[in-house]
């Protein structure tokens, strides 16, 4: 007979400043894109494209009116897909804008591997080896709606048949396993792939895309991010963040408000930015890095009784360290409570072998 074992740690935490959340940096309701150039973050609107340089408290507009859809950076250069004007490139920062030979095209997502740009569109994935200066057609001719990179591969998150993979530079495409998906979002991080299929969560493979894991089932997952182990999925009802490639996930949506869909995410300068889904919020969105907890195994060694340590430094600002032992395999959350006893955030809440850990 199984025994399954749950532990519940309540966390009674004091402290002098606001609590951790999402802080709205900018306003339009039609957020597509965001990227980032050296010191510079841009949003794709659809009242055109702005730039930030300073993590997002303040922004312009540039000279592209356009609604931007997608955006790369290679080189110098900072490539944008429009929705029905093709594509721009910009040597300063976007200040100034040249239309390239792919016009009257929705381009729906952007990717650089080497010196080479990817476009991918209703018709197909385009190739620039030039720094989009000029375009040409690879040998996948149906609709891509996502794009992402790791090493040699690039691979093409398509309208019904999941994702593909090229090689080299789109000569030849493979299906891969995933397939019979509308794949809205894809990212890479080492020898893992995340896909963001609609309306069946994340689909995760560790071996470049020969096998897949599906995670946070029948959520609408419209855009992901990674770095390391560290996962975001932006989705029909906020964020989700995963420490461990995937493997268990923590909701993020404090601060977000009453429309918690997620449509576009960007990892820069130690922010987390999210878009607001362009049909059912308003505005960019940021959380310092910091603010997504990291699970650490401090000892494996049993020990000999369950253990909630008081957290350090406290008062804190703006990290504190919370240490807990359990003696036995199970599933452990970990909530933080306010002196109030009310809910302020839920920090942990996964299944965990018997050792010694610690939470940031």
């Amino acid at each position: 007979m199984k025994t399954i074992t749950n532990f519940i740690i309540f966390v009674l935490i004091i402290v002098n400043v606001s609590y951790s959340q999402w802080q709205q940096v900018y306003g339009s309701p039609y957020i597509y894109s965001i990227h980032s150039q050296e010191s510079n973050i841009f949003a794709g609107t659809g009242y055109g494209l702005f730039v930030s340089s300073n993590n997002g408290s303040n922004w312009t507009q540039t000279s592209l009116n356009n609604n931007v859809l997608s955006l790369a950076v290679t080189g110098n250069y900072l490539i944008a897909g429009t929705s029905s004007n093709g594509i721009y490139r910009s040597s300063n920062n976007g200040a100034n804008w040249l239309s390239t030979n792919i016009t009257g095209q929705m381009i729906r997502t952007l990717a650089v591997s080497g010196n080479n740009v990817f476009a991918g569109f209703t018709n197909g994935v385009y190739i620039s080896t030039n720094s989009g200066t000029n375009w040409q057609p690879t040998s996948i001719n149906f609709e891509v709606n996502a794009l992402a990179v790791s090493a040699n591969n690039i691979y093409g998150g398509t309208y019904s048949m999941g994702v593909f993979v090229t090689a080299n530079n789109g000569t030849n495409w493979v299906q891969t396993s995933l397939k019979n998906r509308y794949i809205r979002s894809l990212s890479t991080s080492g020898n893992f792939v995340y896909a963001g299929p609609y309306a069946y969560g994340v689909y995760i493979s560790s071996n470049n895309g020969t096998n897949w894991s599906q995670a946070l089932a029948g959520k609408n997952v419209f855009t992901i991010s990674s770095s390391g182990t560290l996962v975001y999925a932006g989705c029909d009802s906020g964020i989700y963040v995963s420490n461990d490639n995937g493997a268990t996930w923590i909701q993020k949506n404090k601060g977000f408000g009453s429309y918690h869909s997620v449509g576009s995410t960007h990892i820069f300068n130690n922010y987390l930015f999210a878009g607001k889904e362009p049909l059912s919020g308003i505005g960019i969105f940021r959380r310092p890095l910091s603010e997504f907890s990291a699970l650490t195994q401090v000892s494996v060694e049993i020990p000999s009784s369950f253990k909630l340590s008081q957290n350090y430094p406290n008062p804190f600002n703006p990290i504190t360290n919370i240490n807990f032992s359990i003696p036995k395999a199970g599933f452990v959350k970990l909530l933080v409570h306010d002196m109030k006893g009310k809910e302020i955030m839920v920090f942990l809440n996964q299944s965990l072998s018997a050792g010694s850990y610690e939470v940031d």
